[in-house]
């Protein structure tokens, strides 16, 4: 009877601490996964000031100035590199567009006609590569993920990614500033 006890004793203690064990690690995973949370809400928060307070190029030239032909942006008639943007009838801007080449490549940025920051997302080649951020016109998060060459990856995005969307061609003028929030 005595070793009867202590094995139930004993397999008790293994059956709490198996259970300690898993709540451990549960909650070590709540920890991580909060902290990569407000990481990617950290970044979300940046690209909406960025938005927020976005100074359009001087160089930069309004879609109606552009054609285009076999899916190219032509600017008399030549392929356009450079940023284009759109405004609102009250003159606040709608989108604005990089390109090379005649291809969409490097950010693209649109607002709400009140101004505020409605989507930031980028191009590579013509198809959605990067961060997908999106927001309601109140500044909450609408959505936020990662595109991969024009395909919903997650909401999640590797360094390798990131160098690659610093790497980006020149435009003429302003180029370097559009890459400044990678």
């Amino acid at each position: 009877m005595v070793i009867k006890r202590k094995f139930n004793n004993n397999k008790k203690y293994r059956y709490l601490a198996g259970i300690r064990e898993a709540m451990v690690k549960i909650l070590l995973i709540m920890i991580f996964s909060m902290s990569c949370s407000l990481l990617l809400s950290q970044d979300n928060f940046e690209e909406y000031n960025l938005l927020k307070n976005y100074v359009l190029p001087p160089n930069a030239i309004s879609f109606d100035e552009l054609t285009i032909k076999d899916s190219l942006f032509l600017k008399d008639d030549i392929p356009f590199t450079g940023i284009a943007y759109e405004r609102y009838d009250n003159e606040k801007l709608a989108r604005v567009v990089s390109f090379y080449e005649g291809i969409r490549y490097g950010p693209m940025y649109i607002w709400y006609p009140n101004g505020t920051p409605q989507l930031s997302t980028n191009y590579r080649q013509g198809k959605l590569h990067g961060w997908f951020f999106g927001w309601y016109s109140n500044g909450t998060i609408l959505y936020n993920m990662a595109i991969n060459q024009g395909k919903y990856v997650g909401d999640y995005q590797d360094d390798d990614d990131r160098r690659q969307q610093q790497e980006l061609p020149e435009y003429e003028g302003d180029a370097g500033s559009l890459n400044e929030r990678d």
